[in-house]
């Protein structure tokens, strides 16, 4: 089963015919990109590319707090989406003002920073619940092959720091865990990586690459082919090669299931912008903006109405132009590919 499987199964709620309308409740996860911005220049990413076409901006505390506020209830923020969250210098100030709300967070950082050992205790003590650090690989090498920009003994001693001053402080409960993206230049430290993980006490896991294809609304190089993309970066070890590389053919598959995202699971850009996906990576991508309407009249809107229809067989709505027509989740389902 490939990651994003996983991904859109645990998204869709259980009771997945209450989600088959185009009126679903208001969401109670959301995701909200504190930072567009990031110091890596990683090669399959449009941020890292730089050639994303949203505006790059830091979300302010005024800002989270009024975009949150649009919501009812939210359980759970995924705090991340196209930025490095901890470029934004009032990041701890956004989470504890959400954990003051009873909202679980997640952050997914680089963590190719410096931070002393005050920033950590902040960290620790902000009531972040999980923190997941991008670090592929056991050496500068084979890290710095796709985490361009990053620096391997500088990420490595934040964690190792982060964790000690956990054990030391016994502040809060944050779950660290070391995300270890499996791809050609990465794949024989593996078991390397499993030691360090041990020796400094951090949870390791290991994830397989997407290749960028199923960005709908960008191509971040044109003059690479999915083929080529394969070959340049996919392990030759198959257990950490994702399902669908391994087929003939060059289209991502996906299950046939719902579009988790325009059901439960919006996404905030820094500028307010609602994007209909977090893989989404153009501004005329977008949804609507909440400096300008409210969320609740951007979740039941033509556009949002019409991308829901697209998985709810039988409705009739008329056709707005939106990028979820683009989507390999869309054209899977209606077995377009």
């Amino acid at each position: 089963m490939s990651i994003l499987t996983k991904i859109i199964k645990k998204m869709v709620p259980k009771d997945i015919h209450t989600y088959r309308t185009l009126h679903p409740p208001l969401p109670k996860h959301i995701y909200i990109d504190p930072s567009s911005y990031c110091q890596l220049q990683c090669p399959l990413c449009p941020t890292g590319t730089r050639t994303i076409k949203l505006d790059k901006q830091m979300m302010s505390l005024t800002d989270f707090k009024r975009y949150i506020d649009h919501f009812r209830i939210i359980k759970q923020i995924d705090l991340y989406n196209w930025g490095e969250p901890f470029l934004n210098p009032q990041l701890l100030d956004i989470i504890r003002y959400a954990k003051s709300k009873n909202i679980f967070v997640t952050i997914d950082s680089n963590f190719s920073l410096y931070f002393t050992d005050k920033k950590l205790d902040d960290i620790l003590s902000s009531g972040l619940d999980v923190l997941r650090v991008a670090l592929d690989g056991a050496t500068q090498k084979s890290y710095n092959a796709y985490r361009k920009n990053g620096n391997f003994p500088l990420v490595l001693d934040n964690l190792r720091r982060l964790r000690q001053r956990q054990n030391i402080t016994g502040k809060g409960t944050l779950q660290i865990i070391w995300k270890f993206l499996v791809n050609k230049y990465s794949q024989y430290e593996i078991d390397k990586a499993k030691k360090i993980a041990k020796k400094i006490d951090v949870e390791i896991n290991f994830d397989k690459m997407m290749l960028s294809e199923y960005i709908p609304d960008l191509n971040i190089d044109p003059r690479l082919s999915l083929q080529a993309r394969k070959e340049l970066w996919l392990p030759t070890q198959k257990e950490y090669v994702q399902e669908e590389y391994l087929r003939t053919g060059t289209t991502v598959r996906f299950p046939g299931m719902p579009c988790p995202y325009l059901f439960n699971s919006p996404v905030i850009h820094p500028d307010g912008t609602i994007l209909p996906c977090c893989y989404v990576a153009n501004e005329a991508s977008s949804m609507g903006n909440l400096r300008t309407t409210s969320f609740k009249d951007i979740w039941y809107s033509a556009k949002y109405q019409y991308a829901r229809s697209l998985f709810v067989p039988g409705a009739k709505v008329k056709r707005v132009s939106v990028v979820c027509e683009k989507c390999f989740v869309y054209q899977r389902v209606n077995n377009k590919v």
